[in-house]
């Protein structure tokens, strides 16, 4: 074989091992794209998921709460009235959601303290 022949051989040889890299590259970059984007969808998913449980809390924290400040009923009868669905233990942390909300929006509705230093 010349050595015409063979350089031509090398350089084809180069093409297509450079052609077969640049294909996998760019798989691999079409697979990067398709995790990304399969995770995001995940943890906007999860988020929308944590979203739910809070206001689905805070509303059954909230009637609980009413059950008990506003018709009267003892902590035992609001739970009797919701049935087996829930124990003391998980009222009390329902009802605490509402108390603690309760407490941060009554801190940020007060007005500022300023302190006053005098100049002498």
């Amino acid at each position: 074989m010349s050595e015409k022949s063979q350089r031509a051989l090398l350089a084809e040889a180069r093409r297509a091992a450079r052609d077969a890299q640049s294909k996998q590259r760019e798989a691999a970059r079409a697979r990067e794209r398709r995790v990304l984007d399969l995770a995001v969808t995940v943890i906007a998913n999860l988020d929308e998921r944590d979203l739910v449980v809070e206001r689905t809390e805070r509303a059954a924290g909230s009637a609980l709460r009413e059950l008990v400040d506003v018709e009267g009923l003892s902590v035992r009868e609001a739970l009797e009235a919701c049935g087996s669905r829930l124990d003391e233990r998980e009222a009390t942390r329902l009802r605490r959601i509402v108390q603690i909300e309760e407490k941060q929006a009554a801190a940020a509705s007060e007005p500022a303290r300023e302190t006053v230093t005098a100049t002498v």
